[in-house]
């Protein structure tokens, strides 16, 4: 069942290698689409974990956890794609800033995954 593998086994070394990719789509709009693509993939990282937490009712549910790296992951993950569609004022310094904490943030989940995995 999907629900008790571990979390952390959704971060992958593509994650390093996605974030490389949107940074060079967003300085060179030759490689936007191969980033849009790295991007979407993120966007699922982001949403498996959060779907997997809320299966295993972990979220509200461990004392001293926050799950603030979702939403905080989401919100510039829209911002980015808005950003590769044209649908947004954002210049490249905005956007490689947004990409920036994108990267914190799914860092920051990556290791709540490795602590509730150790601790479960």
């Amino acid at each position: 069942m999907a629900s008790k593998e571990k979390l952390q086994n959704l971060f992958d070394s593509y994650v390093g290698y996605a974030f490389e990719k949107i940074r060079e789509g967003i300085q060179d709009p030759v490689f936007a689409s191969i980033a849009e693509g790295c991007l979407e993939k993120i966007s699922e990282l982001i949403n498996e974990v959060k779907s997997r937490a809320v299966e295993r009712e972990l979220i509200d549910n461990l004392p001293g956890v926050s799950w603030d790296s979702i939403e905080a992951a989401e919100k510039p993950a829209r911002r980015l794609k808005a950003y590769f569609a044209g649908e947004t004022p954002l210049d490249k310094e905005d956007a490689l800033v947004y990409a920036d904490y994108l990267q914190v943030q799914v860092n920051e989940l990556e290791a709540l995954a490795k602590m509730i995995d150790e601790g479960t």
